[in-house]
């Protein structure tokens, strides 16, 4: 099923009020180029499964959810879209009612035609496409914002959770920007838009399976969980509030994914200079049949998390020790 979008009397949407015409009659023209989208994720090399905060690794990924399509009159803050509905049908992204679960069509504007009832005429016939993932803002982040002259993207984040139970069914965001597009500069394929990860993301594995102990929780600890976010800054990211811990694990045990060594669920964090002090709660038995919790603490080299990185840490833990590996840890996400 396929329908029209249902401003189209008001706004330059449709291929009725894109050809070059007076603003008392507008002449309908089917054939004007409609505008298509394609999508990319800004790769990691490496996954994990499974896992409960979503992060989209790849494109196949970001088919699963409704992308938010921003499109402005390049130089301008007039939009063309307002929060377009981007969605993968199929076998291809299409504009979408999601309340009707029908295709939507949008096409390229047209120089000099009518843009609105009141008259308006367009001087401008390019645009600058801006996408966000997922298309409802995930709570944690605020404030967000486009600026049209310096096309850049600025937002607060705030309280994101820092456990994983709290990071259960949490979304990571994302955004994109494809400035000065037309209708003759675009491919076949369409409108491309890159989307980048403005948070890191942290994940553990086993050395080795551990089968006579059970690990707690593992603690990342001095960690903040607030800032703002500015992606013309040197570095993009402005720390404030007070640091917590980031904790894997609750008071029953990990799920763990002995196959993989997998230990709990990966997590996103603010990039930000970490000190590298880790506290790891396990249990064993050490000399009767009930198992007896231990504390473990270990520091690590200082590093400073990166925008867009996934950073593995590997542990091995015995009940006589606890290290862990960062020796080629990081990867590009």
């Amino acid at each position: 099923m396929t329908k029209n979008h249902p401003i189209l009397t008001s706004f330059l949407l449709a291929a009725g009020l894109l050809a070059g015409c007076s603003t008392d009659t507008p002449e309908i023209q089917p054939a004007q180029p409609e505008i298509t989208m394609r999508t990319e994720v800004r790769p990691m090399t490496q996954r994990i499964a499974p896992r409960r905060t979503t992060t989209y690794d790849n494109t196949t990924n970001l088919q699963a959810e409704d992308l938010r399509i921003d499109a402005y009159f390049h130089g301008t803050a007039t939009k063309y879209l307002n929060g377009a509905t981007l969605h993968y049908n199929a076998s291809a992204w299409q504009f979408w009612d999601s309340d009707a679960d029908a295709q939507l069509h949008y096409y390229w504007p047209v120089e000099g035609s009518v843009y609105d009832p009141a008259g308006a005429a367009i001087t401008v016939s390019t645009l600058d496409f801006v996408g966000y993932c997922p298309y409802e803002t995930p709570s944690y982040i605020a404030d967000l914002t486009y600026d049209t002259d310096e096309h850049n993207v600025t937002f607060a984040c705030t309280n994101l959770p820092m456990t994983d139970t709290e990071q259960e069914d949490l979304k990571e965001f994302m955004f994109a920007m494809a400035l000065e597009q037309n209708k003759t500069n675009v491919p076949v394929a369409g409108v491309s838009l890159t989307f980048r990860h403005p948070f890191a993301r942290i994940k553990m594995q086993l050395a080795a399976s551990h089968p006579d102990i059970t690990i707690n929780t593992i603690t990342f600890k001095t960690i903040k969980n607030n800032g703002s976010y500015d992606l013309s800054a040197s570095p993009e990211w402005t720390l404030s509030g007070d640091a917590t811990n980031l904790v894997f694990g609750d008071t029953t045990a990990f799920t763990l994914n002995v196959a993989a060594q997998q230990i709990g669920n990966d997590l996103i964090v603010i990039p930000q200079e970490w000190a590298g002090e880790i506290e790891v709660n396990a249990s064993w038995n050490d000399w009767g049949d009930t198992p007896v919790a231990h504390a473990l603490s270990t520091t690590v080299s200082p590093i400073t998390w990166q925008a867009g990185y996934s950073y593995t840490y590997t542990f091995n833990i015995s009940p006589e020790d606890l290290t862990v590996n960062v020796n080629n840890f990081t990867e590009q996400w």
